[in-house]
């Protein structure tokens, strides 16, 4: 096993940066003041993805909430809702004041299409709207986003809409 890997791994089981420097050195057979060749360095999106693996529920409720925050966060969006074919909320993340509503509109905007983007009156004022159709064993879901980072509101609707099938299938 290489020092790499002997790197990914024990970060990978949560140690401490001081542990898993002193499990490198008794591996390689560094004497305590060796210095290793290299310095491990995990991205933002790995220390994201470890903290959304260790962020789960086994509470379809909780276990759906966890996945629209985690995608609300990455694309920025202002509010995040589920909702069923009859416009009923059935999970949400961001601004509150903004979830009934979207739940109820997200039917209507997206139609027959699988996706719909444009822009809404609400309560709060005109608001960019992005609706994606989720299609599941258990029926239709739509998933709604206001706002977003531009960039990546596209993307992160079509991983949540993955997240979404394969929570509640």
């Amino acid at each position: 096993m290489g020092i790499v890997s002997l790197a990914r791994e024990s970060l990978g089981r949560g140690e401490q940066t001081g542990q898993h420097i002193a499990r490198f050195r008794n591996k390689c057979g560094l004497s305590v003041g060796g210095v290793l060749p290299f310095r491990v360095r995990r991205t933002r999106e790995e220390t994201m993805q470890e903290e959304r693996r260790r962020n789960r529920s086994n509470d379809l409720a909780i276990a759906l909430g966890l996945q629209l925050h985690h995608s609300a966060t990455r694309a920025k969006f202002k509010s995040l809702v589920l909702s069923e074919e009859l416009g009923l909320l059935v999970a949400a993340a961001g601004e509150k004041r903004e979830y009934e509503e979207l739940a109820a509109l997200a039917p209507l905007l997206v139609g027959n299409r699988r996706y719909w983007q444009g822009t809404v009156q609400t309560e709060a004022g005109n608001e960019q709207v992005t609706v994606a159709r989720v299609e599941t064993p258990f029926g239709t879901f739509f998933l709604s986003g206001i706002a977003g980072m531009a960039s990546a509101i596209l993307t992160e609707m079509l991983q949540s809409s993955e997240g979404v099938a394969r929570i509640v299938s």
